[in-house]
């Protein structure tokens, strides 16, 4: 697949996961802090994370990576997962909030692991199958809001 093949296919994994990203992180800390600074700018992070993230995957799973046991996606994902969570936190560093950034990087890589590692492997498999992917991108955007309360339970459990 040459570079313009893979950048045409990229649009919809770009797309998709920007849109996920871009909720995931504004919701997964409004819905505990109420605080519209610090998750419009934890959307940002989200935003240009999931850009990035979209990007990644579409060039991996255009290789080899459809033929690894599926199983396999499932580590990934929440590792990926997590990286994605802290890179959208990260972006709180501008914030008046600043002081919230270690509860941030910890809450952000657990609501980003649980986030992608369920939807990096459905979404994948969907679209390599040339399945119609809003289903997933409509259940990871519902469920947004409900990850902010997974940070309180990777801190208090």
């Amino acid at each position: 697949m040459n570079d313009i093949e893979l950048a045409v296919g990229a649009r919809p994994w770009v797309r998709d996961f920007t849109l996920v990203g871009c909720l995931t992180g504004f919701l997964a800390p409004f819905v505990v802090l109420r605080d519209w600074s610090y998750a419009a700018t934890t959307c940002i992070g989200g935003l240009a994370s999931g850009a990035m993230l979209g990007l990644f995957s579409a060039w991996f799973f255009a290789g080899r990576a459809r033929r690894l046991p599926k199983l396999a996606f499932v580590p990934l994902g929440l590792l990926l997962g997590a990286v994605w969570g802290v890179a959208a936190a990260m972006a709180t560093v501008c914030t008046p909030a600043r002081q919230l950034l270690p509860l941030s990087i910890v809450f952000g890589g657990a609501a980003g692991a649980v986030q992608l590692g369920w939807f990096w492997l459905a979404y994948g498999y969907r679209r390599v199958n040339r399945r119609s992917t809003w289903p997933v991108v409509l259940v990871a955007s519902l469920i947004s809001g409900c990850l902010g309360f997974t940070g309180f339970a990777v801190a208090f459990f």
